[in-house]
């Protein structure tokens, strides 16, 4: 369990895709820390289970993963790489990043702001017929939002895959190590 004792000897929470929700005491715990100075970075497997913690920070997400028209990856539109990258310490020197599965996140907390975007051809399949139609969300969507919490900062992905060995490139190496220099104030 999240508790206060449990994460006062950590610097940053790494939450990459959980499906169990957070109970009260674990989101009070986790507000607390980012109160206090902490970092915290949430990676989206399913956003449903970190939903209620997302909400406290003013994180909104899609009711389904992106499809992106420009720059797929292997021919699958839910793998692509991200370009359009906000001149933030997270993505400093970063061209592009990739991402395998990625829910769309808008931050809209005054503290907040989108640090990655994919294309104005992305979409969410809201009919889910596995193409884009007429019925489907499409636009630009947001894949990193980051912010700040009280003392703390936070950074949020749409993917839990970004990071994962099989995908680790150099960018997403890049990517994860400044993030977490940013999120440990160093």
């Amino acid at each position: 369990a999240l508790t206060p004792e449990a994460l006062a000897a950590v610097d940053v929470l790494v939450m990459s895709g959980p499906f169990r929700p957070l109970s009260e005491s674990e989101l009070a715990a986790v507000t607390a820390f980012l109160r206090g100075g902490g970092g915290l970075a949430v990676m989206l497997h399913i956003a449903h289970p970190v939903r209620d913690l997302l909400h406290r920070l003013e994180v909104d997400f899609t009711n389904g993963t992106l499809r992106e028209a420009n720059q797929v990856i292997g021919g699958n539109p839910l793998n692509f790489r991200v370009s359009l990258l906000a001149d933030h310490p997270v993505t400093n020197g970063l061209d592009s990043f990739s991402v395998y599965g990625s829910w769309a996140l808008r931050g809209t907390a005054a503290q907040s702001r989108s640090i990655a975007e994919t294309s104005k051809e992305s979409y969410v399949d809201q009919n889910h017929d596995n193409r884009k139609s007429a019925d489907d969300a499409v636009q630009q969507f947001a894949v990193m939002v980051a912010g700040e919490f009280g003392g703390g900062r936070y950074v949020v992905i749409g993917d839990d895959a970004v990071f994962q060995n099989q995908f680790l490139d150099d960018a997403n190496r890049r990517l994860g190590l400044q993030m977490l220099q940013w999120l440990s104030h160093r």
